[in-house]
């Protein structure tokens, strides 16, 4: 999310990322609900703020795990093998009609 996306009106949001894990809530001191728990600082102005002490998602949600890198390779694996396919079969197509 850009930097500058709280001036840009974003202000009606109450949760950030995918699963809501950044919410405004006064559970803790700090005025958010995040992963941090209380450890988030407090005094952070606003949702993106908050957003901004995150690091990089973690490892799961940008590399999968094992099995779910197999299962991509599987289906990478079939997919080009039916892409393969769709051009042959539009090659074999295009050739019938030329001499029609």
């Amino acid at each position: 999310m850009p930097k500058h996306f709280g001036h840009l009106g974003a202000k009606e949001f109450k949760f950030l990322f995918h699963d809501g894990r950044l919410s405004k809530s006064n559970l803790y001191e700090n005025g958010y609900n995040s992963p941090a728990e209380e450890w988030l600082p407090k005094g952070l102005t606003n949702l993106l703020a908050a957003q901004d002490m995150f690091p990089v998602p973690s490892q799961f949600e940008m590399a999968g795990t094992q099995k779910k890198i197999k299962l991509q390779a599987l289906l990478m694996t079939e997919l080009t093998t039916c892409g393969q396919l769709f051009l042959s079969a539009c090659a074999i197509y295009l050739n019938m009609v030329r001499y029609l």
